[in-house]
C-alpha cells in the first residue's frame, strides 16, 4: 500500500513537472518520493545524480555516494551500489523518480 499521495496524483504532479530554469539558467530537478509525500529541488545538476542523492539521504549512504564522486567513479561503479532505472522520460533510484532533461 502506497502511502502519502495516491498513485494518480503523484503520476500528474511528476508528468506536469518540465525541467525548468532558474533566473541564473541552471536546470532545476524536482524529485518525488514515491513512499511519501516529499519533494526535492535540485539546481544545476543530472536527474540521476538527484534521484540518487534523494535515495542515499534517506538511506543514510550520503558520505558513500560523495566518496564514489570524490574519487572519480565511473558511472558503471555508481550504478552497482546506487542504481538507476530509466523510462523513455524519468529516471529513478529507489523510491524516488524525476524526469530528465530532454536534449
Amino acid at each position: 500500500m502506497m502511502k502519502g499521495k495516491g498513485f494518480q496524483s503523484l503520476w500528474n504532479s511528476i508528468k506536469n513537472d518540465t525541467t525548468e530554469n532558474d533566473m541564473t539558467g541552471q536546470a532545476k530537478v524536482i524529485v518525488h518520493d514515491l513512499g511519501g509525500d516529499t519533494e526535492l529541488t535540485f539546481m544545476g545538476v543530472p536527474a540521476a545524480w538527484a534521484v540518487r542523492y534523494a535515495y542515499a539521504e534517506k538511506d543514510s549512504r550520503l558520505s558513500e555516494l560523495y566518496s564514489l564522486r570524490e574519487n572519480d567513479a565511473s558511472e558503471d561503479e555508481v550504478n552497482i551500489r546506487f542504481p538507476v532505472v530509466r523510462g523513455p522520460r524519468t529516471v529513478a533510484c529507489g523510491d524516488f523518480v524525476a524526469l530528465e532533461d530532454e536534449e
